[in-house]
């Protein structure tokens, strides 16, 4: 599990993060959050991924509303951007997961992109974004004849670290983005989630 500290800061200390001139303010609530957003791969199709552009009504896809940015008075120190290949046991789990993590393997593996008013971080490759978890045992086909596969993106450590380096301060855009050189062949389309963990601030009630 990801670890970091949480703690309350003032609107001024939140403001020298995310901008060159401190306000005067209170001191806001600080719990430990997590943002995600869910895409689909379409097997040989896509080539890029869009994340926290689009708002979605289902919760399980995405718990940004709305997309692609915050209210104010909301702050969000990034600690850790982690991803999640969605994929059920099944006999061709590892393969799969190994392409979209990978690529091809002839024109370069996939590449993180994070934008914040304009300004990109990265790209990084995707491989250092780390998985959340996901399940840890062993199991057989239904008929027992087949050993069932299941993949995740490395272990749950928190994927690529920021130490609260990246400050989203309220009603500025930000987005991000997957990008792979080419479509690879996988079993069948296949849910992609992105999440963004850290420090949420807000107002206290």
């Amino acid at each position: 599990m990801l670890r970091f500290p949480v703690k309350g800061r003032t609107l001024a200390d939140l403001k020298g993060l995310a901008e060159p001139q401190p306000v005067r303010g209170g001191v806001s609530e600080a719990i430990a959050w997590a943002f995600h957003d869910t895409e689909s791969y379409v097997d040989t199709v896509t080539t890029h991924l869009d994340f926290f552009v689009n708002t979605k009504a289902n919760r399980q896809l995405s718990n940004l509303t709305p997309a692609g940015s915050l209210p104010e008075p909301q702050y969000f120190e990034v600690y850790g951007f982690m991803v999640d290949v969605l994929y059920p046991p099944s006999t061709v789990a590892w393969a799969d997961v190994s392409q979209l993590l990978w690529g091809s393997g002839a024109e370069g593996a996939p590449i993180f992109t994070f934008t914040l008013a304009d300004k990109n971080y990265g790209p990084w490759a995707l491989t250092l974004l780390h998985g959340t978890g996901g399940i840890t045992g062993f199991g057989l086909g239904p008929a027992a004849a087949a050993v069932e596969e299941y993949a995740n993106n490395s272990v749950p450590d928190g994927g690529m670290f920021q130490d609260g380096a990246i400050v989203i301060p309220p009603n500025q855009a930000f987005s991000a983005k997957i990008e792979w050189a080419a479509a690879v062949d996988i079993a069948a389309n296949k849910y992609i989630r992105l999440t963004m963990a850290g420090v949420l601030h807000r107002r206290v009630l």
